[in-house]
């Protein structure tokens, strides 16, 4: 079955307008829609009774491994937390539960402790959450808590448009949006529909309300509803299953995603650097067993920098493209601190980054959208005082970015029980023949039914028929021999870089070159690092330079990751070949894929940033599991997105 879905490509970052906390008598109370969050009568209680009991839980729990609950509106977590206590008491220590929920006004931390601290009984839980808890940005923040065995897809933002970009198979929904009268968008027909799209076949649902508006919109939606007894002073509360989901269309079929081709957990990954590194961890985790082929050595390529900064790219627009560099950044920090809880040492150094402004036109610039936690613009003053040097201008400020040393990372992430990795191992053959991947490589022959191309522009050579056209970009850094005390606070990015490492001297650089494959150093790049860094802090540009090393990044031409299962080319290629002529009234069939082939390339400056995104993305494709990205992000790395482009340019 392919995975299909209606979806509005119109859409704009809004700012997010936290709840504020208001309690009364104790209980917390919605200024916006003046309702209560739970009941006075005992929100734990009435937890249990509408949402456990509603949706037979936990006993449709046993003897699952995995297991999603939907939710609309997360308000205090109260549901989550209990959920998630009862999951880790009777289910099997390696099932996973998925919990998605959406929220358009969320408390901040600090409140959310605050209403918390009112459930001593779910200490435990409510302090992963608020180690969990986002910044408050609109989007999708998937969380990983209590060692990977629950994970929180919280959609903060509108409801209905957050659902409608949303791909995921729910099997029990909390319905908990305040009550119809007072709060009516979250039950309006549009929005249940979405709700029946999300659900898995046989899914339940269970709400506080009974109001016959609600009944009537969940019929028509596909829901068998029916009446049972209430909660409190509630006489009565609705209940019910999926028994005949209203089909939906697919605007774009040619992005349609595939269910998993296979169940069985092996899978090679050609590449050991950070695209290669993170999707093979992301797999191993989910209990794969996974063959890393590498023809260097780890992270010897474009993920060997002894450093690498991590921060977003963001514009004024706040366009896919942003929110996507904005969303990986952000679950990259939360991955990072989840690796660390769990023992990892990650080496990753959380100081803040600074972006050069000179003009001082990046402050009119930052998206209304955005919270000073995640950026904000400094004056000159402010940003010297920040750096510890001097500098040639103001600065944007992300107080969340900071930097690491990729090949420590990649290291650390390869040393895994399920991960076997082989080194100086070029691939030199790549057929799918007896429903297997036939790998050949100098040093032997191996099989698999997935197979993940993570080694930057040569995956191209595997595919090349699907229009990719990725550029192999030549870059050089250079070590900058100062004395600590002369070290910048801080990661400084301008028109080049300078960073902090974990060896005795800066990181400089780094150059751009497109028309150049030579891998030796030299002595004018070292030159061009330097004059960029006179440029950003002159107190630096005296002090010499010691060495360096080449790198290639691997840069498609929209500047944008590749990420996904890669499809049949011939076959898209006949398939879609009317695009040429504009929208088409017939029903176009669902995309088709090479079967187990994914990949996960061109990532370019930022993959520090988006390579653990895109494992995560190809992980959850394998396992079925709720996507962490959303469909007007999917769209723009989907692989097959050039060769659809070309389609619809031709004019023969």
């Amino acid at each position: 079955m392919i995975l299909r879905f209606a979806f509005s490509a119109a859409f704009a970052m809004q700012p997010l307008l936290p709840a504020r906390l208001v309690l009364r008598d104790g209980t917390p109370v919605s200024e916006t829609h003046g309702d209560v969050y739970f009941s006075r009568e005992g929100g734990l209680e009435e937890v249990r009774h509408v949402f456990l009991a509603g949706n037979d839980l936990p006993a449709r729990w046993q003897g699952r491994s995995r297991f999603t609950v939907g939710e609309t509106g997360f308000g205090t977590g109260l549901n989550f937390l209990l959920t998630t206590a009862e999951w880790q008491r009777r289910t099997a220590p390696d099932a996973r539960l998925h919990y998605i929920s959406v929220e358009k006004h969320p408390f901040t931390r600090q409140n959310l402790e605050r209403l918390l601290a009112q459930w001593p009984q779910l200490a435990r839980e409510g302090k992963a959450l608020l180690e969990a808890w986002p910044p408050l940005v609109e989007g999708l923040h998937r969380r990983e808590l209590f060692g990977g065995r629950v994970t929180l897809y919280l959609l903060l933002g509108d409801a209905r448009p957050m659902l409608e970009r949303l791909q995921a198979g729910v099997d029990a929904w909390y319905l908990d949006g305040f009550a119809p009268a007072r709060n009516p968008d979250m039950w309006q027909p549009q929005l249940l529909r979405q709700v029946a799209r999300l659900s898995r076949p046989g899914a339940t649902f269970a709400t506080f309300t009974a109001a016959s508006a609600v009944r009537r919109h969940l019929q028509a939606a596909g829901f068998a509803v029916s009446k049972r007894p209430g909660f409190g002073r509630k006489r009565e509360m609705l209940a019910g299953r999926l028994e005949s989901p209203s089909p939906g269309g697919d605007e774009t079929p040619w992005f349609a995603l595939p269910e998993p081709a296979t169940t069985e957990r092996q899978a090679i990954v050609v590449g050991a650097g950070l695209a290669g590194a993170t999707c093979a961890r992301a797999l191993a985790e989910r209990g794969w067993q996974v063959r890393v082929l590498e023809r260097h050595a780890i992270a010897a390529e474009a993920s060997g920098n002894p450093a690498g900064v991590l921060m977003p790219r963001l514009n004024a627009v706040m366009d896919a493209p942003a929110r996507f560099h904005l969303g990986a950044f952000l679950n990259t920090l939360a991955w990072l601190a989840s690796l660390e809880r769990h023992g990892l040492d990650t080496g990753f150094r959380q100081t803040g980054v600074l972006q050069l402004d000179r003009r001082n036109r990046h402050a009119s610039r930052i998206h209304p959208a955005l919270p000073a936690e995640v950026v904000v613009a400094l004056d000159r003053a402010a940003a010297e005082a920040r750096a510890g040097l001097s500098l040639t201008g103001g600065a944007l400020n992300y107080p969340l970015g900071g930097w690491l040393s990729p090949r420590r990372l990649c290291r650390c992430l390869l040393d895994h029980p399920g991960i076997a990795v082989h080194t100086d191992t070029p691939l030199q053959n790549l057929a799918f023949e007896g429903g297997l991947w036939q790998v050949k490589t100098p040093q032997g022959r191996w099989t698999a039914p997935t197979v993940v191309l993570a080694n930057g522009a040569d995956a191209v050579r595997w595919v090349p028929d699907g229009q990719w056209n990725l550029q192999a970009v030549r870059g050089q850094v250079s070590w900058l021999q100062a004395p600590r005390g002369a070290w910048p606070a801080l990661p400084v990015s301008g028109d080049g870089y300078v960073t902090p490492t974990e060896e005795d001297f800066l990181l400089i650089g780094a150059t751009f070159d497109t028309a150049c494959d030579d891998p030796a150093l030299r002595e004018q790049d070292h030159q061009a690092n330097l004059a960029r860094l006179r440029e950003s802090l002159p107190d630096l540009a005296r002090f010499p330079v010691t060495g360096g090393r080449v790198g290639f990044r691997t840069s498609s031409p929209d500047r944008l990751p590749l990420i996904g299962p890669v499809p049949d080319m011939a076959w898209t290629r006949q398939a879609y070949a009317d695009l040429r002529h504009g929208p088409l009234r017939r029903p176009l069939p669902a995309a088709r894929y090479l079967p187990g082939l994914y990949v996960t390339t061109a990532h370019g400056a930022r993959g520090l940033a988006t390579c653990p995104i895109a494992a995560l993305h190809l992980a959850a494709l394998l396992e079925n599991e709720p996507l962490p990205l959303l469909r007007d992000t999917l769209d723009r790395i989907h692989p097959g997105r050039f060769l659809v482009r070309h389609l619809q340019r031709r004019r023969d």
